[in-house]
């Protein structure tokens, strides 16, 4: 017998209450938001961008300023992904209840 193993479903039937499940799910998506617009930024070049002429230290750094720079994007709204997993998320919390 093939059982299928969905991790969102799995973490969502443990024993806690909606309202940790909902920050729960909306923590995860934050966090996955602010990773995705942070790999967006470095694809599109902008990491390449401040790390010219800032030297070896500046290089090092530039990873930080771009996390940074996708968290404040998440404070003005971001992109909507976070949303959009939340409702795929609270979608399996009520399939599993």
């Amino acid at each position: 017998m093939r059982t299928e193993f969905t991790p969102a479903a799995t973490a969502l039937s443990s024993p806690q209450t909606k309202e940790m499940r909902a920050d729960k799910a909306r923590e995860t998506a934050l966090a996955f938001e602010a990773a995705f617009v942070a790999e967006m930024l470095s694809h599109a070049g902008f990491e390449k961008a401040l790390a010219s002429d800032s030297g070896v230290g500046g290089e090092a750094m530039t990873g930080f300023l771009v996390e940074a720079l996708a968290g404040k994007i998440l404070e003005r709204g971001g992109f909507g992904v976070a949303e959009l997993i939340m409702r795929r998320l609270s979608n399996e919390a009520e399939n599993v209840d």
